[in-house]
């Protein structure tokens, strides 16, 4: 860790205990009520306005410290770190896995993105209480925490740049929350034909999957894979591995046949690859378009196979499961379109993921570059 010597003129470093007070909320497990003050814990953490859970207002009145606007939220039990800034006066409750940090003489908002940063994290995870579990760090052990503490117009000009990074990522999150909620209803309402694709009129047919695909096993073992293969190699599970030889060269859908992957992974590919001996391939498709079967099986095989057990969840899929599996497939020149129509909302998401974590990329060098004083700000270095 950097020392005092090493920082920009001008900063000085300090501990948390000298910039602000510190406090954790209620250590008494909560008598609900379903209204009045909003109760808050480490899951709401990420938005403190979305709980559900309350106290009453007398409850409340037994804490001796409230939520004030600009109060910082940090999580100190199980996943240490995560933060969130209260913005406006609502009276919030709040558990002792929270600690509630209020600022004194820095700026909240910088605070906020400070305890975000890597040198905060990183002495945080140091002084946490390793052999506990959930992870935790006492109360007095954060006001112990180093903060490197530039001016205060240096505070404002680094909060301002790291919060409109924030507001940038926040707005291409509800994009993409927005972009993937119009893709579900645009699958539960053109695989099943309740809306129709303008000029397309056919009548569906009812059929089974024996009868449009080929079903089968792939050959191989989890232990044929090779790092830096060739071909993809499809497993159990969603990643997808590499294998230096290829026992297929087709269009296919694969899924998993058994474990925790069963009716929850779900592939698509046109090209060579191989597959482990419990991933189920279908391909040689016969008067269904491989693409839009890939979307129609990935949206409601989970839901048509579980129809076949009584248990909670489905621990693995016998080949009668999928080539008795009925679908009703709309005429083939619809399928291409809806096909095209939901590839084309999968790349859309696709790209804004990518911007996404571009975006985030750059706001990290930032915060390590702003933090510590290696990049300055122009006309706040006073």
């Amino acid at each position: 860790m950097s020392k005092t010597r090493d920082l920009p003129k001008g900063w000085k470093s300090v501990r948390l205990k000298d910039v602000a007070d510190y406090y954790d909320g209620t250590h008494q497990t909560p008598n609900y009520t379903e209204n009045g003050v909003r109760f808050i814990s480490v899951e709401n953490i990420d938005n403190l306005y979305g709980s559900k859970k309350y106290i009453s207002a007398l409850d409340f009145d037994k804490y001796k410290i409230k939520p004030q606007r600009d109060d910082i939220f940090m999580t100190r039990i199980g996943e240490l770190g995560s933060v969130n800034i209260v913005i406006d006066n609502e009276p919030l409750a709040y558990y002792v896995t929270l600690a509630l940090i209020r600022s004194k003489n820095i700026l909240p908002r910088f605070l906020l993105q400070y305890i975000k940063g890597y040198v905060f994290q990183k002495e945080l995870n140091k002084r946490a209480l390793q052999n506990a579990m959930p992870p935790k760090i006492n109360l007095s052990d954060i006001g112990e925490i180093l903060i490197f503490l530039p001016p205060i117009l240096e505070q404002k000009a680094i909060a301002e740049i790291l919060t409109t990074a924030d507001n940038l990522i926040t707005v291409k999150q509800r994009l993409i929350t927005v972009k993937q909620k119009q893709k579900q209803w645009l699958m539960q309402n053109l695989l099943t034909g309740k809306i129709r694709l303008p000029g397309f009129k056919g009548k569906w047919k009812i059929t089974t999957l024996k009868k449009v695909m080929r079903i089968e096993t792939g050959s191989r073992n989890t232990e044929d894979k090779i790092d830096g293969g060739t071909y993809p190699f499809f497993v159990r599970s969603q990643q997808i591995e590499n294998i230096d030889s290829y026992n297929y060269d087709c269009e296919a859908v694969l899924t998993a046949g058994d474990g925790v992957g069963t009716g929850k992974v779900f592939h698509y590919i046109n090209g060579k690859f191989d597959a482990h001996q419990r991933v189920y391939v279908m391909s040689q498709f016969d008067g269904i378009h491989g693409r839009y079967f890939f979307y129609f099986f990935s949206s409601s095989f989970l839901k048509i196979v579980s129809k076949y057990t009584a248990k909670t969840s489905v621990d693995s899929v016998r080949l009668s499961m999928l080539a008795d599996m009925i679908i009703n497939l709309t005429p083939l020149p619809e399928q291409q379109v809806i096909a095209k129509v939901l590839t084309t909302a999968d790349r859309e998401i696709e790209l804004l993921t990518k911007e996404l974590e571009q975006q985030k990329l750059v706001k990290k060098y930032f915060m390590q570059q702003l933090l510590t004083g290696k990049i300055r700000v122009q006309g706040a270095k006073r």
